[in-house]
């Protein structure tokens, strides 16, 4: 069975509307692909789940009271 597509007054626009809505979905996918596998080392270093957990900081606190 072979489908017959008839080009009509609007084939053109339909079929570049259809290829810059699959543009852009795939360069979502990408872009979410490449934040999650750090592509390149774009995004700098990614911390361990131990290191978020347990932070190491350097600094004293100070804390105030009402009555200072």
């Amino acid at each position: 069975m072979q489908l017959i597509v008839a080009k009509g007054r609007f084939y053109k626009r339909i079929i570049w509307a259809w290829l810059i809505f699959m543009f852009f979905w795939l360069s979502i996918v990408l872009y979410f692909a490449a934040i999650s596998y750090n592509l390149f080392g774009l995004f700098g270093a990614i911390p361990s789940l131990r290191a978020l957990e347990n932070p190491k900081n350097e600094m004293a606190s100070e804390i105030y009271t009402a009555d200072n």
